[in-house]
């Protein structure tokens, strides 16, 4: 976890400053604790070597139609083997400490995902970023719901699955 708070700091600190934040691949991005095991860290590339998803969608908190693209959640999760724990609740957690538990009802195979890109560019903690767990808001009305909206975490460092 110190490693994922470090590099929340540093894109806050570059973001601060005016900065275009970019991330080196070997960065650590997303630390998974499964609660079997140790932790898994993602970095950039750990990410995009997963499956990728992408759809347009608008968001309330964004202008216009944006393409999202990057891993799908349960693919990390798969990832992170939670199959191996019984009834698995999953936390996500944000850099600034923001903690939402997911609804079962809300993990798809394919949505949400956990956006690397915004229009095809990593983005920064200005953007939301580097990470941001989206869904596709304008497929259904489904994705338009409080629970969905709270789920929608931005500049994701951590998940953990407790049982």
């Amino acid at each position: 976890m110190f490693k994922s708070c470090r590099a929340a700091v540093l894109f806050a600190a570059a973001a601060f400053a005016g900065a275009n934040p970019s991330f080196a691949e070997e960065d650590t991005l997303l630390v998974v604790q499964n609660g079997v095991s140790e932790s898994l860290k993602f970095d950039l590339a750990a990410l995009d070597a997963l499956p990728q998803h992408s759809f347009d969608t608008s968001t309330q908190w964004t202008e216009g139609t944006i393409a999202f693209s990057g891993p799908a959640l349960k693919d990390i999760l798969d990832a992170a083997q939670i199959s191996q724990v019984e009834h698995p609740t999953v936390r996500l957690i944000a850099a600034n400490q923001y903690e939402v538990t997911l609804e079962d009802r809300l993990l798809e195979d394919d949505v949400p995902i956990v956006a690397t890109r915004l229009n095809g560019q990593t983005f920064g903690v200005r953007d939301k970023g580097p990470l941001w767990v989206v869904f596709p808001y304008n497929l259904n009305s489904s994705y338009q719901t409080e629970g969905v909206y709270a789920a929608s975490i931005w500049q994701l460092v951590e998940i953990k699955i407790v049982h």
